[in-house]
């Protein structure tokens, strides 16, 4: 099988379990603790998300990051989405700035490690 092919394929098992699991439990703590494990067994997945095929901006770019939608279901009820950024916004090494999502970017915060 090849890597698009697999992607795909691996990427429609992971929606299919985040909608298993939302749909067993609903929106919960412990449910979105479920869903996290599952997104990051996929992220782990990195021979799938390479940067030949999800490039990050340019040096020399205007751009500081590119999104790249994933996967979406046709009611863009639930979408997956990959973020390169070429830059981090960090103000020492165990700082990092959290984008809530589907906010204002005027509510983001930095959280301290």
């Amino acid at each position: 099988m090849d890597r698009e092919s697999e992607r795909a394929r691996e990427i429609d098992a992971a929606v299919a379990d985040v909608r298993a699991i939302e749909k067993a439990g609903g929106v919960t703590a412990e449910s979105l603790e479920k869903i996290k494990a599952r997104l990051i067994r996929l992220a782990a997945r990195t021979d799938l998300f390479s940067l030949e095929d999800y490039p990050p901006p340019q040096p020399g770019s205007k751009r500081n990051s590119c999104l790249y939608r994933i996967s979406e279901d046709a009611d863009h009820r639930l979408a997956l989405e990959q973020l390169h950024r070429r830059e981090y916004y960090k103000s020492d090494e165990r700082a990092w700035a959290v984008f809530p999502p589907h906010s204002d970017i005027r509510e983001a915060r930095f959280v301290r490690a």
